[in-house]
């Protein structure tokens, strides 16, 4: 929350909503989740991209889904329209929060 870090969220999988459901769960923990990208391809494991300098977001999210140093990739672009972008795959499935 303190980082104030904006977030894309793609949704990898082929579960419908997952996407919207997870953005609707990270607004209600303080998050700011600004946009939803095209699907990039299916995967089975959750991958976070970091753009900018939000390392406190990184860690919040990486303790979140559970994610190891293969599946966070620092790619520092000035240009990005957001801090951070979350990709979700298979492993984030019925780990979303219910009610979301």
């Amino acid at each position: 929350q303190t980082d104030q870090a904006t977030i894309r969220i793609i949704n990898n999988t082929y579960t419908t909503d997952l996407e919207q459901h997870t953005a609707t769960y990270l607004n209600a923990q303080g998050m700011q989740v600004v946009e939803f990208g095209a699907p990039t391809g299916y995967t089975s494991h959750t991958k976070v991209i970091l753009y900018s300098s939000k390392l406190y977001a990184l860690r919040y999210l990486k303790d979140l889904f559970g994610l190891e140093s293969p599946q966070i990739v620092i790619q520092p672009d000035p240009s990005s329209t957001v801090d951070m972008e979350i990709r979700l795959g298979e492993d984030w499935i019925g780990r979303v929060p219910s009610g979301y």
